[in-house]
């Protein structure tokens, strides 16, 4: 039986077993430890249901729709700590920047892309179509409220995107001030976004889990696969890939740092 992570799209085969994790193959889906976690983004067992010809059987298996209440809410925070990952890349670049370092232009394109889909299209996506309104709809404020402000900010972010892939293209030509703009529109993002999820996670996830009964959060859930069904699961595992590259490339996310990239390219002592 096949089995998909809701998180990343990686599929349990259970001839295939993982053998890299010490599984055997024709290991069932349900003999896996419960420690055991997706190889890929290492999300629990708990966010993997059944792929059947193609298609995620939400009727089926024991998988978010159908487990404690805060999954719901567990799946859009779990997009924070990829975010974060990102940003983590981000930091590192601008610090190279702001050092007068080169960036590639084509390795800045990349994270202006995954914050314009990942992060934007698909995370904000999802919290502005189905999250907020239902929060609207147990009384959380949206006006002069927590949802207004998140809102607010979710546009902030959507300016500096802009900005940053303005800045680009005069980048790769002259560099110099283009790069500055960068840099700058990096320390924005910088600030603004980890304050922003903070937010979130310290306040609207804890009190939607006391707003939203468990139907309403499994409903909130299937919604938000809707997205991801949308936009194919391939693409979840793109940026996941790309956030580990761009790590490793540039640095940050637990990657290669500022002084390890300097002897790696025979500039440091």
């Amino acid at each position: 039986m096949l089995l998909i992570c809701l998180v990343c799209g990686w599929i349990y085969d259970s001839a295939r077993g993982d053998p890299k994790e010490g599984v055997k193959p024709g290991t069932p889906f349900e003999s896996l430890p419960a420690s055991w976690v997706c190889p890929f983004c290492k999300a629990k067992k708990a966010y993997f249901i059944p792929f059947i010809n193609g298609l995620v059987r939400w009727d089926m298996g024991d998988g978010p729709a159908k487990t404690a209440t805060m999954t719901a809410l567990d799946a859009i925070a779990e997009e924070h700590r990829i975010i974060e990952r990102m940003l983590a890349v981000l930091t590192t670049a601008q610090a190279w920047l702001k050092k007068g370092e080169a960036v590639a232009p084509n390795q800045l394109l990349e994270a202006v892309d995954f914050l314009k889909v990942f992060a934007d299209r698909l995370h904000h996506g999802k919290e502005e179509g189905v999250l907020f309104p239902a929060l609207e709809s147990h009384g959380m404020a949206r006006t002069r409220g927590p949802i207004g402000l998140l809102l607010q900010e979710h546009a902030e972010v959507r300016m500096i995107i802009k900005a940053l892939a303005d800045a680009i293209p005069e980048y790769e030509r002259s560099g110099g001030k283009a790069a500055e703009k960068i840099a700058g529109s990096l320390a924005l993002l910088l600030e603004l976004y980890p304050q922003h999820t903070a937010k979130e996670d310290n306040y609207i996830f804890p009190r939607g889990g006391l707003l939203l009964g468990k139907a309403d959060l499994k409903g909130v859930l299937v919604e938000f696969r809707k997205f991801d069904e949308h936009a194919g699961f391939n693409t979840r595992r793109k940026y996941l890939e790309l956030v580990k590259r761009l790590g490793k490339e540039l640095g940050g996310a637990g990657e290669i740092g500022l002084e390890e990239r300097h002897r790696d390219d025979g500039r440091g002592g």
